[in-house]
């Protein structure tokens, strides 16, 4: 499985006579995958699990990721931005990382104390931010289907949040890295349903399981999305076609898994 899928990151994108191309740019689901995820990507359409005062389109949420990595000030802050406007903050609070509320968890918390309560989340923020930085010459180059250097990736975020935060969130740490214009598919739980794993499951096996069910469909994919890109404008600087490809599949996935 390993060996398949990086011959396929190492080839070229496909080319396809005419015919073909005009089956796949009119292909109604490949269409309506393509354009679904080009609405989030450039118009701020919400993020399932987003809200609307938080969303920003994923054009700047790739934007901002690199803005954080990049940078040497203090990023929590805008990490959390990212992490609240995608809708997978259910773990990052001061209670996961052992700040308890005065007076009991169901008791009123004042202004002050919320204003503490987020700056010692953002203290452990902080750290996840540092391994974002420490890594990312380390994603450099990572394309898709690069597996074992895709799953250790994911996985070693994973841990750099549990350590802060004590939860697990392979979502999370999907989306994040995903969000830094990396090649690689996220976690979400509607698209494991849609492949027919639980929650259990390893990154590392979801990754191959979502590459056999993408590659089939890769030449429409790109057929679709070129032509899509070049009727709307979109500028993709930060991401390459592939990657929006991806992000097509995803949304695939999740509609099938609901």
């Amino acid at each position: 499985n390993k060996s398949r899928m990086k011959r396929a990151a190492a080839s070229p994108p496909p080319t396809t006579s005419k015919a073909a191309k005009r089956r796949a740019v009119f292909d109604p689901e490949i269409v309506h995958d393509v354009n679904e995820y080009l609405e989030r990507f450039s118009a701020g359409e919400k993020q399932r699990g987003g809200t609307a005062k938080n969303h920003k389109p994923c054009q700047e949420l790739v934007a901002q990721m690199k803005e954080v990595v990049s940078s040497s000030g203090p990023g929590a802050a805008r990490l959390h931005e990212v992490i609240v406007a995608y809708g997978v903050s259910r773990c990052f609070s001061a209670s996961s990382c052992g700040m308890k509320k005065t007076g009991g968890p169901s008791a009123q918390v004042s202004d002050e104390e919320q204003l503490k309560r987020r700056e010692f989340m953002l203290s452990h923020l902080e750290r996840v931010v540092q391994h974002l930085r420490d890594a990312w010459p380390s994603y450099a180059g990572l394309q898709r289907g690069e597996d074992g250097r895709a799953a250790a990736a994911v996985d070693a975020l994973v841990d750099a949040i549990k350590s802060e935060f004590q939860k697990k969130n392979l979502s999370a740490a999907s989306k994040l890295l995903n969000m830094l214009g990396l090649e690689l598919p996220i976690y979400d739980s509607l698209a494991r349903t849609a492949l027919g794993f639980t929650k259990d499951v390893s990154y590392s096996d979801y990754l191959i399981a979502w590459s056999d069910s993408y590659e089939p469909l890769r030449a429409g994919y790109l057929a679709a999305m070129r032509a899509s890109l070049s009727s709307r404008g979109v500028d993709i600087s930060g991401v390459t076609e592939e990657w929006l490809c991806m992000r097509a599949h995803d949304v695939r996935l999740m509609r099938r898994g609901k």
